[in-house]
């Protein structure tokens, strides 16, 4: 018995020490594009003909697609497990979120998105051979960032177009991630890596203002913005809307002077991205 517990104290000891020779930091980046894949509906893309016959169509899609870098900073407790924390930027692809055109208008409405985000995740991999298979999956948090919805309106009867563009911002949200892909050791510290990675994101609308109103027509181009009260151009989202809201819709008589108060809703910012990188491994990597 005590052989045994001897044996079995110096395998323990041995496999302890492999982990701690391989356990080791590294740092390394990723860059991808992103492709939006579940279908929110964005909008209506209506269209009026000349004889007065009205069509509609709904817009899906999400606001999630785009390019994508990050910085990545990590742990191998061993050579299957790691832990990696990534700080990213996307640039978000533009979207159309709604049109409407008659014999006499134009209404566009395109929506992009860039936002800041932190990517706690775990990664599971073989950890063995040139080529190693690895898992990851985990969360995802924006810290900051802007969607950015532009309208335009033509009336070409009077050669005027008029551009509106507002700035949302979002609440405090949280996602996951989860994908695979494959790394390829090309030295004891250095890999480079391709994955398939799956975001699923819905962050809940928080503020927004009106930053730009402008009209040209043969004239001269007009500044709307100094003329347009409060209430028009900035913007809270609250879940519930009562008589004392500020609120246009629920107060008979608002404040003009300040901030409309609207219903919040969860904007979709879900991907399935490609990403490729390479990953620096400090330290030894001996699992002798």
């Amino acid at each position: 018995m005590k052989k045994f517990i001897s044996k079995a104290a110096l395998l323990a000891a041995l496999a302890l020490g492999a982990q701690e020779t391989s356990a080791q930091f590294y740092a390394g980046a990723t860059f991808g594009y992103g492709f939006a894949t579940t279908n929110d509906v964005l909008g209506i893309d209506q269209n009026t003909s000349s004889t007065g016959q009205v069509t509609q169509s709904n817009l899906y899609g999400t606001y999630g697609g785009g390019i994508t870098g990050q910085l990545n900073l990590g742990y191998y407790f061993n050579p299957h497990f790691r832990f990696d924390l990534g700080a990213y930027y996307m640039a978000g692809s533009t979207y159309l979120a709604g049109k409407t055109v008659t014999p006499a208008s134009e209404f566009t409405r395109e929506v992009k998105t860039s936002q800041f985000r932190l990517q706690p995740t775990i990664i599971v991999q073989t950890g063995h051979g040139k080529v190693q298979p690895f898992a990851r999956f985990g969360l995802v948090a924006p810290l900051g960032g802007q969607t950015t919805r532009t309208e335009v309106t033509k009336l070409p009867s009077l050669n005027t177009t008029t551009t509106n563009v507002t700035v949302l911002k979002g609440a405090p949200s949280l996602g996951f991630v989860a994908g695979g892909g494959v790394a390829y050791e090309l030295n004891d510290n250095m890999m480079l890596t391709g994955e398939l990675l799956y975001t699923g994101l819905r962050v809940k609308t928080g503020t927004g203002a009106l930053e730009k109103s402008e009209t040209v027509s043969p004239a001269g181009t007009t500044d709307n913005l100094p003329n347009i009260v409060t209430i028009s151009k900035e913007f809270n989202f609250v879940d519930e809307l009562t008589s004392t809201s500020n609120s246009l819709a629920t107060n008979p008589t608002p404040d003009v002077n300040k901030a409309q108060d609207l219903l919040a809703s969860r904007v979709n910012f879900s991907a399935l991205s490609i990403q490729i990188g390479f990953v620096y491994k400090f330290g030894a990597t001996s699992e002798e």
